[in-house]
């Protein structure tokens, strides 16, 4: 973890999930716990990481996720976690584009009063003019990607 009152790295405890191609996003503390989002990579598995005590808890999973899900981008908003777009892979092997945009309410957002089932979990939510243009850019960034390893493909044969 990087200290940016003392300018230097250090290590801290690892999640109890390995992570591959995940996303990870920070909250501020104003509205929510200052804690570190760890979601995605190669499950639905959101893991929390507190910088108070070097610990990890584990969240609500997301829930418009069948399977894995990579390559996902992570944005926070008044301390709510958003997961956007992404990948997945089927037994099959083959690979879909994920167009969904999840929302995490962390535990305690906004006062320690909250109902407990309105407490740590996510929402599927619909147009959000902000993560709609977040999830388009994710999109094009993986349909670059697809046509460029399908050229390179194509001038190896």
């Amino acid at each position: 973890m990087y200290n940016t009152q003392e300018n230097r790295w250090s290590q801290v405890s690892s999640p109890p999930n390995s992570v591959f191609q995940g996303a990870a996003a920070a909250t501020s503390g104003i509205m929510a716990p200052k804690f570190i989002y760890v979601v995605g990579g190669g499950s639905a598995i959101n893991q929390i990481y507190n910088p108070q005590n070097d610990s990890w808890t584990l969240g609500a999973s997301m829930p418009s996720l069948e399977g894995n899900r990579l390559g996902l981008s992570v944005a926070v908003s008044n301390d709510v976690v958003f997961a956007v777009g992404g990948i997945n892979t089927v037994n099959s092997g083959a690979i879909n584009v994920l167009a969904n945009t999840d929302e995490y309410l962390p535990i305690s957002y906004g006062s320690a009063t909250l109902p407990a089932d309105e407490q740590d979990h996510f929402l599927t939510v619909g147009s959000i003019a902000l993560i709609a243009v977040i999830s388009v850019f994710a999109l094009l960034m993986i349909i670059l990607a697809k046509n460029y390893n399908r050229k390179s493909r194509l001038r190896e044969n």
